[in-house]
């Protein structure tokens, strides 16, 4: 799995605001751009209601989920519901807190958007302490791509970070967070990847 730092996402407003430079504001504002999101971990697959946990391949489902599955296919829909569990850290090396208040995201599979969404719940992300952040997803596989039922469950499983399929899986966020000037969105989205070939710890 590889991972990418935040790049600076509010150097505009650092140009446009010297009056505020060694002060609290600035130094909060400094503090986002630092912080580092990484992919942790997947929970809770069910496709089509079928409880993935334990599932490694085709051959794993019982009959009843089968044809659970089979079934969900022909009314050509196939739910697939997770929880993607993304890992937020502000540097013990910075003195301030950052204020996660807001985070647009989308999931890309072999650079298609499948997911998107947003996560609306604040974090406070003190200096040191990692924070997680649960992103809910749920897609209609049908709708993503066509293929047999085995195939849908070959994608649903790379999905949920199984390795039974070389897949590159992209997470792009665009965080935001509250200052005393008001939400700062960043200006350009984090991308975090979990490499073809590879699953999720």
């Amino acid at each position: 799995m590889t991972r990418t730092h935040a790049a600076s996402p509010l150097a505009a407003l650092l140009i446009l605001l010297p009056a505020l430079s060694g002060c609290a504001t600035l130094q909060e504002i400094r503090a986002l751009g630092q912080v580092d999101f990484q992919l942790e971990g997947i929970s809770g697959a069910r496709l089509a209601g079928v409880d993935l946990a334990g599932v490694h391949s085709w051959q794993d489902l019982t009959l009843t989920q089968v044809a659970r599955i089979v079934g969900a296919v022909e009314r050509n829909e196939l739910p697939l519901e997770m929880e993607l569990q993304l890992r937020a850290e502000n540097p013990a090396s910075n003195d301030v807190d950052a204020r996660l208040t807001r985070m647009e995201w989308a999931l890309f599979i072999e650079d298609r958007e499948a997911f998107d969404g947003l996560v609306e719940e604040e974090y406070l992300l003190e200096p040191g302490v990692p924070q997680r952040v649960p992103v809910l997803m749920s897609l209609d596989l049908v709708n993503f791509v066509e293929g047999s039922a085995q195939d849908l469950v070959r994608l649903a499983l790379a999905l949920a970070g199984q390795p039974v399929e070389p897949m590159a899986i992209t997470l792009q966020a665009r965080p935001t967070i509250n200052t005393p000037l008001g939400a700062m969105r960043y200006r350009e989205p984090i991308s975090i990847t979990l490499s073809e070939g590879n699953s999720l710890p």
